[in-house]
């Protein structure tokens, strides 16, 4: 086995992000994001458009500490009904990270979903696309499929 194939397993990633879209801000959104390795305050602008079947979400953040990292997070998710009761189902994710300065490391992640929505569920295809530079450059790409359920 060599170091890039299985140096740092196992990994467990989380990543979850709170933000509030007030009127008066007109874009700008406070942003606290809980991390593996922490809370971190960040500071950006985030936009949204929704409509009956996709929704376009994006937002570019800072951390507001020492040398900071910028991050991105496009998603744009597609519903078009067939029938009554099925749809199809489509998701296009981008997450990234880029540090400012010279001693920090990249990651970049890339999902497709590809399939069918059945009510609140949704079943197909799906693939991940992960790159990293953490010491050294690394990357993944999974292939498989997907079960997901939306609240």
């Amino acid at each position: 086995m060599n170091l890039a194939e299985g140096a740092f397993l196992p990994q467990v990633g989380f990543t979850e992000a709170v933000s509030y879209n007030a009127p008066a801000l007109k874009g700008f959104v406070p942003l606290a994001q809980l991390t593996g390795k922490g809370v971190f305050p960040k500071v950006g602008v985030q936009f949204v458009r929704m409509g009956k079947s996709s929704v376009f979400f994006a937002w570019l953040v800072c951390e507001a500490l020492q040398d900071p990292t910028i991050d991105f997070f496009v998603l744009y998710r597609l519903t078009p009904p067939l029938t009554e009761k099925i749809g199809l189902f489509g998701l296009l994710e981008s997450v990234g990270s880029f540090p400012t300065a010279d001693s920090g490391n990249f990651s970049l992640a890339r999902r497709l979903r590809l399939g069918l929505k059945f009510g609140q569920f949704q079943c197909g295809a799906g693939t991940d696309l992960d790159q990293s530079e953490s010491p050294i450059f690394v990357w993944g790409f999974n292939i498989g499929g997907f079960v997901r359920q939306q609240f």
